[in-house]
Order: structure tokens, then C-alpha cells, then sequence
């Protein structure tokens, strides 16, 4: 078995980890694949973060230019998405104000998080402020009028294990055995929803 030197590492490793080149007495490069692969790591990884750092700073100074691009970019192809990413370059760029008061409730921030509710995503910058609960409940009513089902477990960026459907049939009765074992969760979860203490907003 021929072995040979990293001029790099400094490791004896079998000739085949080193790339081939006719140029060389031995017909291999000096430096190992190894390193070889670890320095392209790193050079992806400083070009990725340079790229990702110029962005960031081209998105602070220029939100309006940004807002624009987006703003196009939705007009061909409108997504719920896009039409979040709106809303944040247009409050950065001051085409928009969020006032920090839901428009339904009345609750306000810092206590509760104001959210901005499209009713149509292809108009990113018609939003109506709300807190999270009601920002929910006013999202599955707008999927329920547009006869979608709601999303995931009836809130949009929920975690929940439980649907509105099922909190309610626990409300309704049973015991908690049976039902944490038909909707496969603990009875512990069974035991808050009965006692109010989770799901608060369903209703």
C-alpha cells in the first residue's frame, strides 16, 4: 500500500486521498482530500456569511427599494408569506405603522402582540391590527368563508396537538383515559383543557 504525506495536516494517509495530477512526480496533489474538503467548508461558509451580511445591511438602508421588489413580486405570484415579509419591510420604510392596539379587543402592547391580519394576501398592504387570539380566530373565519379547512389544528402558527373539534368534545365529557388515548396525548393535557387552563381561545 503506497502512502503519502498531507503537506497540510501533516498525516500519512493512503495515496488514494490525495486527488490525482499528472503534473506531479507521484501523480498526486500534496494536500489530502480531507483538508482539501475542510477548506472548501470554510470558504463556503465566509462567502455564505459575507453574502448573507451584505443583504442584511442592503435590507436596513434600503427597506423602501426592498418593499418595492416585494410589492411586484406579489402582484404576480401572492402568498401569505410574501405578503408577511410586505408588512415588515413597509414598517421599516414607514409605509406603514403598527399601532400597538388590537383593532377587535382593545388589548395593547407590551402585554399582548399585535399582529397584522390580511383578508386578501394578494393586497399585502390592506392589514387590520389585531392581537394574537383574535388575529386567529379572524383567520379561520376568513378560511371557513373561503370554505378551507383551518389551518393545522385551527390557529396558523400553533404547536397544538389538539384540534378545535377535539378541545370541545373534551369539554363535553368522558373520561380522561379514554380521552388522552384516542387523541393520543397525555391525560395531563386532557386535564388542562378540561380545567380551562389551555386552549382558552377556543371556542
Amino acid at each position: 500500500m503506497t502512502m503519502k504525506t498531507c503537506s497540510k495536516c501533516g498525516r500519512e494517509l493512503n495515496l488514494e486521498m490525495f486527488n490525482r495530477c499528472s503534473r506531479a512526480k507521484d501523480g498526486r496533489v500534496g494536500v489530502c482530500k480531507l483538508c482539501v474538503s475542510e477548506y472548501n467548508r470554510q470558504r463556503y461558509r465566509k462567502v455564505r456569511d459575507e453574502a448573507r451580511a451584505r443583504a442584511k445591511e442592503y435590507e436596513r438602508d434600503h427597506p423602501d427599494r426592498i418593499l418595492e421588489s416585494r410589492l411586484k413580486r406579489q402582484e404576480s405570484n401572492p402568498s401569505k408569506r410574501n405578503a408577511q415579509r410586505i408588512v415588515e419591510y413597509a414598517i421599516k420604510a414607514g409605509v406603514l405603522v403598527n399601532p400597538q392596539v388590537c383593532s377587535k379587543c382593545g388589548a395593547t402592547a407590551p402585554k399582548k402582540r399585535i399582529e397584522a391580519h390580511h383578508d386578501d394576501y394578494a393586497k399585502p398592504l390592506e392589514v387590520e391590527w389585531m392581537c394574537t387570539a383574535c388575529h386567529r380566530r379572524a383567520d379561520a373565519a376568513r378560511r371557513a368563508a373561503e370554505g378551507l379547512e383551518p389551518y393545522g389544528n385551527y390557529m396558523h402558527h400553533d404547536k397544538r396537538k389538539l384540534t378545535r373539534e377535539q378541545v370541545l368534545e373534551i369539554r363535553g365529557g368522558g373520561t380522561l383515559a379514554s380521552l388522552a388515548e384516542k387523541f393520543g396525548v397525555s391525560i395531563g393535557t386532557v386535564q388542562k383543557v378540561r380545567d380551562g387552563k389551555t386552549y382558552k381561545d377556543v371556542r
